[in-house]
This record gives structure tokens, sequence and C-alpha cells, in this order.
């Protein structure tokens, strides 16, 4: 094969790039050195391309956080030979945010975190817990103005509509949790958090339980954010990993296609991270326990209930007050709760069946478990459902069936 069709082969080769002409430029990762010694060494290369192509074996010696499983440690350990770029893909329930903060421990200075609504102040918690001195601020709202804190938490949304603000601040960490939320290049929060990560921030961390490789142009987008060079080109990646087509002037995406798998594997090892539970069981406790915070969705309505309650314990002075009529309207305040936990739920519930896995969701009232079934089947999920008026023989009916799904 002539060399400048061996260059050809080389995911991410540009020719003629801009302050390079007359010139082939590669990305220069332990991937494509390997790439090039596989392709051109017959040549006389330059000694730091056969030093990358083994930095993968370096082990950065670290001082952790103390209570880290051993497998979380690897993971900071991979995070610091990725240049504190990357993507950590464990599976749901290993600790990312634990694993990520104890990054942010060690090296940052000004972090943002971008997450969901509904889990912010689960990060706020985690924080405080894993970062030790440094100081935490979420913002759940387009009001005030930004503090100087060392860790400020917001949403997606919060991010977009703050984002001039957040341009012209310093931070040397952008955490996005959940970041299959960027998958579509034409989205709002996937532009902003574009112009984010290219404002001139050192470390990116994206943190998604979601099986990737079986979805592989979804990959684009965060890679192009990671690393610039070595992912120019949707086109060309879509080409290669996509089996995407450029027929008579249009671009065809063949559904469900994927094509070089395991040369795309090889080479999201230096910028991606991924465990299943399975893989390491041996270090897992046998049960683990998280409090997720969450906003309610309605709040104006609780606080509206709230506001009733005490006007009726305030007219009723100092009458003895029936317990049976205290208790209704505190079950009355627990329905609205119920009702207003219902958003944050599907989005959790979402991204656990995303993942392949299976859920149980248990609820206090049965309004809220016909809303959680009527939205989840909407969204193309089998639901079982059990409560108080299904027969003993068709609850393991339920049972049974959701064993062998």
């Amino acid at each position: 094969m002539p060399t400048i069709e061996k260059v050809r082969e080389i995911p991410g080769r540009k020719w003629n790039p801009p302050g390079h002409p007359g010139v082939w430029v590669i990305p220069f990762t332990s991937w494509h050195c390997h790439r090039v010694i596989e392709l051109l060494g017959d040549f006389d290369l330059d000694k730091n391309i056969i030093a990358s192509a083994d930095v993968k074996a370096v082990q950065p010696d670290v001082e952790f956080p103390p209570g880290l499983y051993p497998f979380q440690e690897e993971c900071v350990r991979f995070t610091i030979r990725a240049n504190g770029r990357c993507i950590i893909a464990d599976e749901m329930g290993l600790g990312k945010t634990i694993e990520a903060l104890a990054f942010v421990k060690l090296f940052s200075e000004k972090i943002i975190v971008i997450a969901p609504a509904n889990v912010i102040y689960k990060w706020e918690a985690e924080c405080k817990t894993w970062t030790g001195e440094k100081t935490v601020a979420v913002y759940p709202s387009g009001k005030g103005e930004l503090g100087d804190e060392d860790i400020q938490i917001m949403s997606y949304g919060i991010m977009a509509s703050r984002y001039e603000e957040i341009k012209d601040r310093f931070y040397n960490t952008v955490i996005f949790d959940e970041a299959h939320y960027l998958k579509s290049n034409k989205s709002i929060r996937s532009r902003v958090s574009k112009a984010v990560v290219k404002s001139g921030i050192q470390y990116v961390l994206m943190l998604s339980g979601t099986p990737f490789m079986n979805r592989p142009s979804e990959l684009f987008p965060l890679l192009n954010m990671l690393d610039p060079n070595s992912y120019a080109n949707y086109y060309d990646f879509a080409r290669r990993y996509c089996g995407a087509q450029y027929i008579d002037g249009f671009w065809y995406f063949p559904p469900g296609v994927v094509t070089n798998i395991e040369e795309l594997a090889e080479r999201l090892k230096d910028v991606m991270i991924r465990r299943t539970k399975k893989e390491v069981l041996k270090d897992l406790p046998e049960l683990t326990r998280t409090s997720v915070p969450v906003e309610i969705s309605n709040m104006k309505e609780y606080k509206t209930a709230v506001r009733d309650i005490k006007d009726w314990l305030k007219k009723k002075g100092k009458e003895v007050v029936n317990s049976e009529h205290v208790l209704t309207r505190l079950n009355t305040l627990r329905q609205i709760v119920g009702d207003g936990k219902v958003e944050a739920t599907l989005e959790l519930a979402e991204n656990v069946l995303n993942d392949g896995k299976k859920i149980v969701i248990f609820a206090h009232h049965k309004a809220v478990v016909e809303q959680l079934k009527a939205n989840l089947e909407a969204s193309g999920h089998n639901v079982g459902l059990i409560d108080g008026s299904v027969a003993p023989k068709k609850r393991q009916a339920v049972i049974d069936e959701f064993l062998k799904l």
C-alpha cells in the first residue's frame, strides 16, 4: 500500500490544516501513536511517538481520599492519565459522582457542575462529603449573581440561561452529569455546553451510565468536546463507525448499524472508562442506600395547602382538634408531595431503563403509581402494576413476568 494511502487509513488525520500548510497532521494520542507504528513502522519515527504508544501502562502515584473502593481508585488513575478530559461511563450505582469528585479534590480549583435538575441537591451533598474544605453552592434559578464558591452546581437549563455570566468566569473543571443529554449537536444545551468547554476549561469530566457502544453516533458530540483534534468531523466518524454513506448528494445513516467496533473500542480506551457491577462485584457492599433530594414540581400547590392547614388550625384556636381530621389534611399534603416527585422519578427511572436494567418503584398513593405507569408506558416501557386492588394470583403473575424480562 502506498504511504499516502496508509496515512489516509488513520482516523482523525488532516491534510493542510491551518498553521500546518503542506503537511498531514495526526492527533497525538496513545492510540494514534500505535496506529502510526503499525502503518508506518518502516520509517524512522520520533522517539516521542514510540514512548506515547506505551503511556497507558503508567500508573500515577496519588494519595486518594479515604473511603474509595479499589475500582474507584482505578477510575481516578484513568482520569489522570486522560489529562482530566474523559467519559466516566461506569454502570449506575458504581459511584461515578464519587469518582469525579475524588479527582476534583486532588486537582481542581474552581468547578462548575452541570446536572439534571432533579439531582442538583444530591450533588451538593456529595460535594460537601467528598471535597473537603471546598465551598459549594447550588443555583436552581437564573436569579441573583453567581458567587465565588469553589464548586457551583446548576441544571442544564440554568447553564444555558446564564451562559453569558459563566463564560466570563474562571473555572478549571466542568463536570457534565448524565452527559448523554448532549448526544444531539442541535440542542441548545449541547451548543452551550460546547461553548463552555471552549471557553478555556482545562478539565472536562463527562458522566453517563449509558452503554454508548450500541449507538456510537451519540458518542461523537462528547468526544468532539473532549478531543476536537482526534474527533473533528462527524461525517468521517459516522462513515467509519455507523455505516453512514453519501449517496446522490445525501447522507444515509442505516439505523442500528455499528461498524469497525473493535477499532472504536480500542480508540476509546484513552478517553472512556466503563465497568459493570458484575465486573467489580468483589469490591461492592451487599446493599447501597442513596438519598436523592429533589424539588417537587408543584411547590406552589404545596405551599397553598400548608397555608390552608395553618389557617384552619388558627380558626380552631384552643378547641380540641379531631385527630382524624388532622391526619386527613396531612395525607393531603403527602399526596401533593407524591405528585410533585413524579417528574423527578420518571427521569431517574428512564436513566436506569435506558441502561438495559430493571427497576422497582414504590409509592404511597395509587394516583401517583398510575401517573408513573402511564408515563413509562407512553415511553414504550413494559410496566407491571401491583396495588391493593390486584388479586394475589394476579400479583404473582406480575412478579413472574417481571423476573422473566
